[in-house]
């Protein structure tokens, strides 16, 4: 008696713990679904995927239905044994699954507001049609089936936008990999499990899609993250390898190269043949200026896929930041070849062609892809600079305005309208432009230091320092802001700070002509002659050809009574400037040094002859009276 007591007591806490499993397993089945209903009203993402509501509302109603059989009355001999079914779980298990099973498929049916059926032999391209029809960003499909012994599924997830640059997919599990399931796992709650987790897995991951269409690069992060831990099993290397792009992708978008850099080497070591994530490691050293290690990157990626135009294109972009000009305009071809009216391309080779200074043929490049698009903003604006490069000042400010008119917020045009003002002398509207390129973009260091220059030109001294000073507190080594204030200071006569700021520009870029030119004219100003004729001689040696820099040197050599090669400097300055009374001037004062009267008075007679500057006049009559006297 005690021991069929006791048998009935563990035979009633076997199916109040049954119950209870079912019930955690239905709510948590329900639980499910509404983050991916959610995540789809949220993100507008049309889905024909009725695979997982199918199989959840066919166990829920499994669950609803399932009964047990009952014995009633005693077994004794000669009598019957009476035989009942009644419902297998509680009333109120039965009545959350039927909910559920009602539910699932009525609110999936509400939001995507669909009722497409696609076979499996219209599979991928119908699955498409429809989801541009409905105008979204991911399709997903699927179909299964049920034997008395098994359930075979199969889950399809299609983007039909490209994530960035270049299309990715989410791995073989979501693109039609088959699944065979038992009808005892369906019966033992292994596929609620399992699809729950895929569930999981998908919302995650169009979550992260989403996030990364709003630039949320934290939270698109996160969700790729929770995305990897959460399919049933381990995705097969290739898939994984999918998810490390993905989530690399969205490190190197906020700014995150490191972390980036990891995920890309990650995502190759899992799939070599994913060019995609060899272009975006490139593009990271490009970034940080190891041309050499992009283009090896870059190169790969074609080898592994030689017919795409962008991945040329990419290369050459590589090249013609690395200086390799004819190696970029190489690779543009090669783009154009495979995809003739790439736009990108022709502003590209343009811009190499403009760097060689081919401008001519950038202009062309520019004319192409304004006939392609008569609206590209950018195109306007290279070819604005192409036009600046050739001093057609006039027709340069037209690409400017034309492409400021299309977008302005446009940085660049500007700047580069900018840059024409200052070359025609109109230094307000110079001004005025670099200063709105600041307020549309507070971190634009050129613009500070075009700004800068046209204030020196101004003779506005102390806001061209106050520019200058706010380049190098970004740039503590940019020579031409070091070179600009020091300028600046030459002529506030702070001849000191005027040399050590010339020495630091000097000392970031050795052959840095200006900056030897002016360091000179600060040593001159201090009466450091030797100081100053070596700077101009440096200067000289790097090629400079100003009549002006032969001209100072030439002064000094004269100060120091070395008159022979004061003499050669003038007369360099008279071939590169003709009929320069100032450097008449001079020789005829180096001549009467030397003891040559008869030269020096020719000199004076040519001043007197060119020159209108009364003082500079008197001063050769004077020079001509002691002579005659002599």
């Amino acid at each position: 008696m005690d021991g069929s007591n006791n048998e009935k007591t563990r035979g009633r806490l076997r199916h109040h713990i049954w119950e209870w499993l079912n019930r955690i397993a239905a709510i948590a089945t329900i639980g499910a679904v509404v983050p991916l209903i959610y995540q789809a009203i949220v993100g507008h993402i049309t889905v024909l995927f009725m695979t997982f509501a199918v199989a959840i509302s066919i166990t829920l109603l499994y669950i609803f239905l399932r009964k047990t059989t009952v014995q009633s009355g005693l077994i004794t001999p000669g009598r019957s044994v009476r035989v009942t079914k009644r419902p297998f779980y509680s009333k109120w298990v039965r009545r959350v699954a039927l909910a559920g099973a009602i539910a699932i498929p009525s609110l999936l049916g509400l939001n995507l507001a669909l009722s497409y059926q696609i076979t499996g032999k219209k599979g991928t391209d119908a699955a498409r049609e429809v989801g541009q029809q409905e105008m979204a960003t991911i399709v997903i499909w699927g179909w299964y089936g049920t034997t008395t012994e098994v359930a075979p599924l199969s889950v399809h997830i299609e983007l039909l936008q490209p994530l960035g640059d270049y299309q990715v997919g989410v791995g073989s599990v979501y693109q039609g990999q088959l699944r065979i399931l038992s009808r005892k796992q369906l019966e033992s709650f292994v596929l609620q499990t399992q699809l729950s987790k895929d569930i999981n897995y998908v919302s995650l991951f169009v979550a992260g899609m989403s996030r990364y269409a709003q630039a949320d690069w934290a939270g698109a992060i996160a969700r790729f993250d929770d995305a990897m831990n959460q399919t049933s099993e381990e995705l097969p290397a290739e898939d994984r390898s999918q998810l490390y792009f993905l989530r690399g992708y969205a490190y190197s978008s906020s700014g995150d190269t490191t972390q980036a850099l990891s995920d890309f080497d990650r995502a190759i070591q899992l799939h070599p043949n994913l060019p995609e994530a060899y272009i975006n490691r490139g593009t990271i050293y490009k970034d940080k200026g190891e041309y050499d290690r992009a283009i090896i990157e870059y190169t790969q990626a074609i080898l592994l896929s030689p017919d795409v135009s962008d991945f040329y294109n990419v290369r050459g972009v590589g090249y013609h930041e690395k200086g390799d000009y004819d190696s970029a305009i190489a690779d543009y071809d090669q783009a154009l070849r495979l995809q003739p009216n790439n736009i990108d391309v022709y502003i590209n080779r343009g811009a190499s062609f403009r760097a060689k200074g081919d401008y001519d043929r950038a202009i062309a490049d520019y004319d192409y892809a304004l006939s392609i698009n008569p609206n590209d903003a950018l195109a306007y604006n290279n070819r604005g600079t192409a036009h600046y490069n050739k001093s057609d000042y006039d027709i340069a400010i037209n690409d400017f305005n034309q492409a400021i008119r299309l977008d302005p917020e446009l940085v660049a045009a500007y700047i580069g309208r900018g840059l024409v003002y200052d070359a025609s002398g109109n230094y307000e509207n110079a001004v005025a432009d670099y200063t709105h390129a600041i307020e549309l973009e507070p971190s634009t260091i050129d613009a500070y230091l075009f700004r800068a220059m046209v204030r020196n030109e101004q003779g506005d001294y102390d806001s061209a320092i106050s520019d200058c000073n706010y380049v190098l507190s970004q740039q503590p080594d940019s020579a031409d802001a070091y070179n600009e204030r020091g300028w600046a200071y030459y002529n506030k006569s702070a001849f000191e700070k005027a040399i050590s700021d010339l020495s630091q520009a000097i000392k970031y870029d050795g052959q840095f002509v200006e900056a030897y030119v002016n360091r000179g004219a600060a040593y001159a100003a201090l009466s450091k002659h030797v100081e100053a004729i070596a700077d101009y001689t440096e200067a000289i040696r790097l090629g400079v050809l100003s009549s002006s820099v032969y001209f100072n040197r030439g002064v000094l050599y004269s100060r120091e009574a070395q008159y022979d090669k004061a003499i050669a400097d003038l007369n360099q300055a008279l071939l590169l400037q003709p009929n320069t009374a100032k450097y008449f001037m001079v020789r005829g004062i180096a001549y009467a040094g030397k003891g040559e009267a008869v030269k020096a008075v020719a000199d004076f007679k040519e001043v007197v002859n060119l020159t209108n500057d009364r003082d500079m006049r008197q001063q050769a009559l004077d020079y001509l009276n002691k002579l005659d006297t002599k």
